[in-house]
């Protein structure tokens, strides 16, 4: 609390008291439920904004919300900014083995699909690594691609035919397929 006293040419005297505060220091905590990792925000001033980070590529951000489903072995943290601006940082976690990889935590779209020149394959979130291959209506690979810290990939047109092809996306020795059209 503080008070203020201002006396005028006249002689007047105002007194005002008032309170200056401030929000508590903004924190957060990371709980891991089974490789998915659930940030804990405390203090700071509510709106926050969450940015999952890899300790090795803290440049890059993986993805933002207040969980992040771990996929490869590596050390993460959840960097978060309040309404005023603070930001703070989460202590590191380390995963040195592969989780097991729940498809239904990836929202992976094709667009345009048909296509006609290329078709953008977006996985939803940062992948770290993986890989995925174009196949024939037989089977036959006819496009290989390695992910490597990236949110979506283009499947160029080539020489590939009008037809039908499959985008099998391999993510901790799991795969899934998808079915894309080449107009």
């Amino acid at each position: 609390t503080y008070t203020l006293s201002v006396t005028d040419g006249e002689g007047c005297l105002k007194v005002d008291t008032f309170e200056v505060s401030q929000p508590d220091l903004l924190t957060v905590n990371i709980t891991d439920n089974n490789a998915t990792l659930s940030a804990n925000v405390n203090g700071g001033v509510p709106g926050y904004t969450y940015r999952w980070k890899e300790f090795s590529n803290q440049s890059v951000i993986l993805q933002g919300g207040a969980t992040y489903v771990v996929l490869n072995p590596g050390s993460y943290y959840c960097e978060v900014e309040d309404m005023n601006g603070c930001i703070t940082e989460s202590d590191t976690i380390t995963f040195s083995n592969s989780t097991s990889l729940d498809f239904k935590d990836l929202d992976i779209r094709i667009y345009p699909n048909p296509f006609v020149e290329n078709t953008t394959v977006d996985f939803g979130r940062m992948m770290i690594e993986g890989s995925v291959n174009v196949l024939d209506i037989l089977g036959n690979v006819v496009d290989i691609y390695e992910l490597d810290h990236q949110r979506e990939l283009v499947i160029e047109r080539g020489s590939k035919s009008k037809g039908v092809y499959f985008v099998e996306i391999t993510i901790n020795k799991q795969k899934i397929y998808q079915k894309i059209t080449l107009k």
